[in-house]
């Protein structure tokens, strides 16, 4: 078993994958939409945390609220650790 410690993860937010740009206006991002930002982390997440790890997620899971909290629920579960 690990001990992870992260934050920030922003998952769902489409301002991180959509609509910041560098100064020469290329994206700042390698996405072109939220939900494929969030399926590159859960893979990239999966890869390195295991089941029986510990994660401490230290705030900003995700920029999406309100109604969208089943959403949230269900990618969590996704989420090994």
């Amino acid at each position: 078993m690990n001990l992870w410690f992260i934050s920030d993860t922003h998952f769902g937010h489409r301002g991180i994958a959509e609509t910041f740009v560098q100064e020469d206006g290329t994206p700042a991002r390698p996405f072109a939409t939220a939900t494929e930002m969030d399926e590159v982390m859960i893979d990239r997440w999966n890869a390195v945390v295991k089941p029986p790890d510990h994660i401490y997620h230290l705030g900003d899971v995700s920029m999406v609220r309100g109604k969208q909290s089943p959403w949230l629920a269900g990618l969590l579960t996704r989420l090994q650790g």
